[in-house]
């Protein structure tokens, strides 16, 4: 159920949408790895792999994130504002995986997603209005493992010795620590 579909962008269109001024050039939007360039305006996703044709892929709401993580591999991880989180595999030609988050159980409230992090292996963490989504992911598939609570919208991820920080709306930096089941709690 992946929302984006891969479309032909050369070069020339790669170094002219990164100057568009537009509201979707937010914090998020650009990320680079050691392999391609990537960066987003509204819809657009825009990667630039080395020495090869550049791709666009075309979702179907604006992006609010876009960030290469590790998990089994190098992948881009793509959040939009209705709530999908995409996994775009190998030189990002295709995608590996989809999860759409709603809002808050029975509120009617929109799922807003902020920041992502992974610990370099099967976990991939994603900020949210609601507080932090914790998935695992496999080349096989992904799901919604547990989420950490939060009444504040975290706008910020970083992992570092077993510890998820998380940075939230008011300036608030919270710890996680990893608990001997795998799983992340204060």
């Amino acid at each position: 159920r992946l929302q984006g579909r891969a479309m032909d962008a050369d070069e020339e269109h790669f170094e002219v949408q990164k100057c568009l001024a537009s509201a979707s050039l937010i914090n998020s939007n650009l990320s680079i790895c050691s392999t391609s360039k990537c960066f987003s305006h509204k819809r657009k996703v825009v990667v630039k792999t080395s020495g090869k044709k550049a791709v666009l892929y075309k979702e179907l709401a604006t992006v609010c994130v876009l960030k290469h993580v590790e998990l089994f591999q190098t992948v881009l991880i793509v959040c939009t504002e209705n709530g999908d989180v995409c996994i775009y595999g190998k030189d990002h030609k295709k995608g590996i995986h989809s999860h759409r988050k709603t809002g808050t159980s029975g509120s009617g409230e929109k799922a807003t997603l902020t920041s992502c992090a992974s610990d370099g292996s099967e976990t991939l963490f994603v900020g949210s209005n609601s507080g932090i989504l914790v998935y695992s992911v496999t080349e096989k598939e992904m799901k919604l493992k547990y989420t950490i609570p939060s009444k504040t919208m975290i706008t910020a991820l970083a992992l570092a010795n077993k510890r998820l920080y998380a940075g939230d709306a008011n300036g608030g930096v919270s710890v996680y620590k990893q608990n001997n089941e795998g799983g992340y709690g204060r």
